[in-house]
């Protein structure tokens, strides 16, 4: 779950090694005049795209390149 204002972008790094670079498409309304209210219009991205990863402990990075966003949550499934 996100919000958006305006489209966002971010990369997905384990152990320091890019792995996934994520598009977020806007949440913005033009129809809402008040500005403060752009933060409360959330969207849900569903994307399955596979992480492989060894069995033990991994550092994993969120680094924002793009956008004015706010993260809910990120889900992570085992395959």
């Amino acid at each position: 779950m996100y919000t958006s204002n305006g489209e966002g972008r971010f990369e997905v790094l384990v152990d320091d090694v890019l792995r996934e670079t994520v598009t977020l498409p806007t949440t913005h309304t033009s129809a809402d005049p008040v500005d403060w209210r752009q933060w409360h219009h959330w969207n849900k991205l569903v994307d399955d795209r596979p992480i492989d990863l060894l069995a033990g402990l991994h550092t994993l990075r969120i680094r924002f390149l793009a956008g004015n966003t706010n993260l809910d949550y990120i889900e992570f499934r085992p395959r």
